[in-house]
């Protein structure tokens, strides 16, 4: 009978106003993990017939995000935010004695996601984890020019597509409390099985996992 008493007793004290703590906050940061098309590309254009061939890609992007949630005890909470991955953008090359080539392609994705939150408090702050589900919508996009040698431009082509995903996420970081008001965050997020099209064959899927690296601030209230 103690032990139910205790039990109620915790369950009503970790749900009520005094422990509960509402947040919301935004962070910038770094994004990586996305498809790496260089070699793929390359290899299809010389398989297609054009003489010589070059790739170059970003793989990382500048990232932004907001967020809201609750402590509902020192070492339990909930979150659940928006994240703008941004963009990596690529350009293919190739050439034959004739004829030239120039494609331009984007990859990128936006995420929302719910996730629990574990914490210990540290240093005047918490080192926290997170584990939760993610909805990402994920994007490819190009565009392309053959010419001639002397610059008459024979054909041109544009397409985009874009995929959607549910997928796990896990994440830590660290808040560090200025005041009753603000925190400080550090935040280390990896979002599982993103889909992308293949900027070469949109028919093609390449599954990739998103890491990113971002801090920012969080108003407690």
């Amino acid at each position: 009978m103690k032990k139910v008493v205790m039990v109620a007793a915790m369950s009503a004290l970790l749900s009520s106003p005094a422990f509960a703590q509402n947040f919301i906050g935004a962070a910038v940061g770094s994004t990586s993990g996305y498809p790496d098309s260089t070699n793929t590309i390359v290899g299809g254009l010389i398989a297609n017939g054009w003489t010589s061939a070059s790739d170059s890609q970003k793989l990382s992007a500048s990232s932004l995000s907001i967020y809201g949630g609750q402590w509902l005890s020192d070492k339990l909470g909930w979150e659940a935010g928006y994240l703008d991955s941004g963009s990596v953008d690529g350009t293919a090359n190739a050439s034959t004695a004739t004829q030239t080539f120039a494609s331009p392609y984007k990859y990128s994705a936006t995420s929302l996601y719910g996730a629990v939150l574990g914490a210990m408090q540290v240093s005047g702050g918490k080192l926290y984890a997170k584990v939760g589900l993610h909805s990402s919508s994920a994007k490819t996009e190009y565009t392309s020019t053959k010419s001639t040698t002397a610059g008459v431009v024979l054909a041109t082509g544009a397409g985009s597509t874009t995929k959607s995903t549910i997928g796990f996420l896990i994440g830590a970081g660290y808040e560090y409390e200025l005041n009753k008001s603000w925190n400080l965050r550090a935040d280390v997020t990896m979002l599982g099985g993103v889909q992308f099209a293949d900027a070469w064959n949109f028919a093609n899927t390449d599954t990739q996992t998103l890491t990113n690296i971002s801090i920012g601030a969080n108003y407690n209230f």
